[in-house]
């Protein structure tokens, strides 16, 4: 789950948190981003697996799969609560939690919390179980 720090407002559309997974990228994918200035091809292509989340300073966002279904698939909670809008079952290979936060004055941060037994909201559904808990448990998720 991520603890989202101080310096984030939810607002209008460039200055949202975005949250999601992403897959694996390599050191080419990042020079690519860095090179294209915020290009709007550049934005979709690393965040096409991430939704906007209307977070503010300390909200908790947390990301997990549901192993269950005949199909794994993501699912987005903002401090606790079920976030319906987002729903991702598409997506091949390994998935990993991913957050955009934005420019603003640079001083936004957030923090990635891996163990369960540190997270402030546990799922509110029993499927649900957080990323790496489920891959460590022997789920695929390719």
């Amino acid at each position: 789950e991520w603890h989202i720090g101080e310096g984030i407002r939810s607002g209008g559309n460039t200055d949202n948190v975005m949250a999601g997974v992403s897959t694996k990228r390599t050191q080419d994918f990042y020079n690519i981003l860095a090179e294209s200035d915020g290009a709007a091809s550049s934005l979709k292509l690393a965040t096409k697996l991430m939704r906007t989340v209307h977070a503010n300073s300390r909200d908790v966002i947390g990301v997990a799969i549901d192993l269950s279904a005949e199909k794994p698939f993501i699912q987005l909670f903002l401090n606790g609560e079920l976030q319906e809008e987002f729903l991702l079952g598409r997506f091949r290979g390994s998935v990993y939690p991913s957050i955009w936060l934005p420019k603003a004055d640079g001083t936004a941060t957030a923090t990635l919390v891996v163990e369960e037994a540190n997270f402030r909201h546990k799922s509110p559904r029993a499927a649900f179980l957080p990323l790496k808990v489920a891959t460590a448990r022997g789920g695929s998720i390719s």
